[in-house]
């Protein structure tokens, strides 16, 4: 699944149906006003937003658990831990800076 964002859609539909006006091209108005309809009608999903905690465990050396789901994560070291810029759960690893 490809998140994206229907405001922004649903703002290019609306320009180009402007666009179909002045060119008198109406015929594909409708289409466009029956889009934009749909789109609105779509479920939504929130963008989770998270980051990487270190785990605090003598026996998981090199753990990371997202903030979010508590996937974890094994990394030899704290910095590439800032490649990785998702989790599996869909959160976006923005929220802070890596913390241990």
């Amino acid at each position: 699944m490809r998140l994206i964002d229907a405001d922004e859609l649903i703002e290019e539909f609306k320009c180009i149906i402007s666009d179909c006006s002045s060119h008198g091209i109406g015929e594909y108005i409708s289409a466009y006003e029956y889009a934009i309809r749909r789109i609105e009608d779509m479920p939504t999903i929130e963008q989770k937003h998270g980051h990487w905690v270190k785990v605090n465990n003598k026996n998981l050396n090199n753990a990371w658990v997202c903030s979010e789901c508590g996937h974890m994560v094994y990394s030899p070291k704290e910095e590439l831990m800032n490649r990785f810029k998702g989790c599996y759960c869909g959160a976006k690893m923005d929220e802070s800076e890596v913390e241990e």
